[in-house]
């Protein structure tokens, strides 16, 4: 059995937790920990374990994807068999890096939304700072991603949802029949 990754990627505002959610429900696939050093959200689940700075120190137990001082997300406890994770695109170039080291096979399922302004916009939970900082940081992540910079591989499959136009329904469904496919490629076991 090979090993493989489920990546929900993409932009703010996409339905990433909404779709892992469903995903989740595979059998055959595991849902590691989350963590991160970013500020509670009034919206956020128990997704992400909330930590402080001094508890990435011990890097054996996190893997770190990406982050700043302050908005570190990273992984506990990962060991890259049959996992499902989310992450944003800034995170793609980490886990392409790892997939070819750790010889695993990934499937990223990228939403974007072709109006993010707008999402951004009509989103309670961000500041108007928060917001600009998305916008511009989304826009440059999806660019850099666009043109070829994570494209270059055997290791990964890429699948592109627009959210602004396709349902989550639309999206659950496709992802979960191409999630399928991909462990079947891979000779691991689902139900």
């Amino acid at each position: 059995m090979k090993k493989i990754v489920i990546d929900i990627c993409g932009e703010s505002m996409t339905g990433k937790s909404s779709l892992i959610n469903e995903i989740s429900k595979f059998n055959g696939l595991v849902l590691p920990r989350h963590v991160t050093t970013r500020n509670h959200r009034g919206d956020d689940t128990d997704f992400y374990k909330f930590i402080n700075s001094k508890q990435l120190i011990d890097r054996k137990k996190i893997w770190i994807m990406s982050g700043k001082p302050g908005h570190t997300y990273g992984i506990e406890n990962f060991n890259f068999e049959n996992a499902l994770i989310n992450s944003s695109l800034k995170d793609i170039p980490n886990l392409v890096k790892k997939s070819i080291e750790e010889k695993f096979k990934i499937l990223f399922i990228v939403l974007y939304s072709s109006n993010l302004i707008d999402s951004l916009k009509h989103a309670q939970r961000y500041s108007n700072k928060e917001i600009e900082y998305r916008k511009k940081t989304n826009m440059r992540d999806f660019e850099d991603f666009l043109n070829g910079a994570y494209l270059n591989t055997t290791h990964q499959k890429y699948l592109f949802f627009d959210a602004e136009y396709e349902s989550k329904k639309e999206i659950l469904e496709k992802a979960k029949i191409e999630i399928i496919k991909f462990m079947r490629e891979n000779n691991v076991n689902y139900s």
